[in-house]
């Protein structure tokens, strides 16, 4: 949402399967249109996350820094992005974290 729409949630929720947004931006004098698949991490939509990765420009991964399940999973989304991304893609990995002051 913040890139988007120029908002920033304090609390969200985890993506159940895929959410999709898109946004039209201008590099270079040409507008370039860049879609965003916020594909969930979890076992379950593997195969469906697969299908998102070929032929793909480019990927963001993030990972929860301190959940030990995500930083142990990366590796593997990583691997399946390159086999079925464009050779050429490269790829941002974001690391976070949640911390509550009390």
């Amino acid at each position: 949402n913040r890139i988007i729409h120029n908002t920033f949630n304090k609390v969200s929720q985890p993506t159940l399967g895929i959410d999709f947004k898109k946004m039209t931006i201008q590099v270079n004098g040409k507008w370039v249109t860049i879609n965003f698949w916020d594909t969930a991490g979890q076992e379950q939509y593997e195969a469906i996350n697969k299908s998102f990765y070929k032929n793909a420009l480019g990927g963001i991964m993030d990972c929860d820094i301190t959940e030990s399940t995500t930083l142990s999973g990366l590796d593997k989304w990583i691997d399946q992005f390159k086999k079925l991304a464009d050779e050429s893609a490269p790829i941002i990995i974001i690391g976070r974290h949640y911390f509550k002051i009390i």
